[in-house]
C-alpha cells in the first residue's frame, strides 16, 4: 500500500507528475484496484498524458461500475 499512499499524497499536494510513477507500481501489484486506476487516470489527466489517462480510468470503470467518477473524468 505505501506506492497507493505516496501516489495520493502527490497528488493531494499538487504534484500529478511525481505521483504517476508510484501509482502505475501500485497499478502492477493490483491491476483490478478501481481506487488504484482511478488516481492514476487522475494523475494523468493533470500531468497532461491523455492517452494513459483514458486507459486507466476505462479499467477503473471496468474493475467497479459502481463507482461513476472514473466515468465522468
Amino acid at each position: 500500500y505505501s506506492q497507493l499512499i505516496q501516489g495520493r499524497i502527490s497528488l493531494m499536494r499538487g504534484d500529478a507528475a511525481g505521483a504517476l510513477a508510484p501509482l502505475d507500481a501500485a497499478v502492477q501489484q493490483w491491476p483490478d484496484n478501481a481506487g488504484a486506476r482511478y488516481l492514476a487516470g487522475f494523475a494523468a489527466l493533470q500531468s497532461g498524458d491523455v492517452e494513459r489517462a483514458v486507459s486507466h480510468l476505462r479499467e477503473a470503470q471496468r474493475a467497479s461500475s459502481l463507482d461513476p467518477l472514473a466515468a465522468v473524468r
